[in-house]
């Protein structure tokens, strides 16, 4: 109890019972064997949710950034192409658009294989029907003015004449575009090359075939199935000088001459050449022919596909407002769009030009790999920062689930080490299993020679 002390002159001084000492022991005892707080299993995993969650939601977020290549709108005129040019047009998730208007070309030769008839109007009336299958080899329908022939055949003149496609169109200025399945045309432009000569024929009237000089065109188009129209095509013949036209197949050719006065005005309504090879088998896909256009002095051929692969790439290639790829050297390129690439090749007095303008496009791959770049490459500037930043927020949390960890392992040693244990066990079963079936042969090696009899004396052993 507290009271004054006679000897320290009135002063008051603490005096402990012997209840305050047991009060005092007791709460000391506790204290002493009271553990102090750790961290549980439970809330370790809650530390370490955040910190896994916002570093995953940032993997993927760059992981898109830098492979999600956003649509552009390319643009590139070449114009001037080189030697050769090759345009490919595969097959897509819609039809290849094909369009060709103002064509004046010198000769046209369908050959290859194929099992698809293809016909071509000439200018000749049908009672010139008997005699030409005559002189080529061929059959006349009269009924329907056609003369059939093989698979091979070259119709060429003396000067260019006006060539179409598809010629029953509504509007001859604007026709419809053909759809294909898939286009191929490749041009080769040698600066005044003789595109081919035929040979003096060894049956029909003995007239030879005239030289084909000029830039050379070969489309392939591929326009079978159900909704599309099949290839056909006119030649006209422009009443302003003589020509001559002339068709061989084979060895046989048959020409005729043709002026201002003598030439029938049938347009594309007189006789038919219908090619066809006749060898159709059932089951086979069809398989159109390759026609060659020889001798061209002007075309314009326009198409819209949703691939696009060029063999020899020139010009200036406009990616972006800002952004222009200029390819002094012709390089090959694979542009893919998810909407539609249309591209003009355009040959006049022999200066071929290829103009492109693509929408929705997500991929020109060329030799210095894809030019259409990544949303991180396109923002780099401000994703860098925000990516850092949100880094550094972070950390903290990293640190605190590694600090949480650490205590917990540091508190329940006994745990840890029977975790080791119990995996260690586990682990070990596999290599034992393993080991004992990489031994189980030579075990049974080793039993069988201790079974087998001696061999008696003087025996070889």
């Amino acid at each position: 109890m507290n009271g004054p002390d006679p000897a320290s002159g009135g002063t008051s001084r603490l005096v402990l019972t012997d209840d305050d000492l047991r009060r005092i022991t007791a709460a000391v005892r506790e204290g002493m064997s009271r553990k102090p707080d750790t961290p549980k299993g439970g809330s370790v995993l809650r530390s370490w949710t955040a910190p896994v969650a916002g570093f995953a939601i940032l993997l993927t977020a760059w992981l898109m950034l830098t492979h999600w290549r956003p649509s552009i709108t390319p643009r590139v005129r070449a114009t001037s192409l080189p030697v050769s040019e090759v345009l490919d047009l595969p097959a897509g998730n819609r039809d290849v658009r094909l369009r060709i208007v103002g064509a004046q070309t010198q000769s046209l030769t369908v050959a290859g294989p194929q099992n698809v008839a293809l016909p071509i109007d000439l200018p000749l009336t049908t009672a010139d029907c008997p005699q030409l299958a005559r002189e080529l080899g061929g059959q006349c329908a009269a009924a329907i003015g056609t003369v059939l022939v093989p698979s091979s055949v070259t119709v060429s003149w003396t000067s260019p004449q006006p060539l179409k496609l598809d010629p029953e169109q509504p509007d001859p200025a604007n026709p419809r575009p053909l759809l294909a399945r898939a286009v191929r045309i490749a041009l080769d432009n040698p600066a005044a090359a003789r595109i081919g000569d035929s040979p003096a024929p060894a049956q029909g009237n003995g007239a030879a075939a005239p030289a084909v000089t000029g830039p050379q065109l070969s489309i392939w188009a591929d326009t079978t199935g159900a909704g599309r129209t099949a290839q056909r095509w006119c030649y006209q013949y422009t009443p302003t000088a003589p020509a001559t036209l002339s068709i061989s197949v084979g060895n046989r050719q048959a020409t005729r001459a043709l002026t201002q006065r003598t030439a029938p005005n049938v347009g594309c309504d007189g006789l038919h050449l219908l090619v066809s090879s006749g060898q159709t088998v059932a089951g086979t896909r069809p398989l159109p022919p390759l026609v060659t256009l020889g001798g061209v002095s002007a075309i314009q051929i326009h198409t819209e596909s949703t691939q696009v692969n060029l063999s020899a790439l020139t010009g200036n290639l406009v990616l972006e407002e800002d952004r222009i790829k200029v390819f002094e050297t012709p390089v090959a390129a694979a542009i893919r769009s998810d909407s539609t690439i249309a591209t003009d090749l355009n040959i006049q007095a022999g200066t071929a030009s290829l103009a492109l303008a693509g929408h929705e496009v997500t991929s020109i791959d060329t030799d210095e790999g894809n030019l259409v770049r990544t949303a991180w490459q396109r923002q780099k500037e401000l994703t860098v920062p925000i990516f850092l930043a949100l880094v550094g927020l972070m950390t903290p949390l990293l640190g605190a689930a590694y600090k949480n960890s650490f205590d917990y392992l540091i508190a329940e040693p006994t745990l840890l080490r029977r975790n080791l244990r119990r995996t260690a066990r586990w682990l070990w079963w596999p290599f034992a299993a393993l080991g004992r079936l990489v031994a189980l042969p030579f075990v049974w090696l080793a039993g069988r020679s201790r079974r087998r009899p001696a061999a008696p004396p003087g025996e070889a052993a």
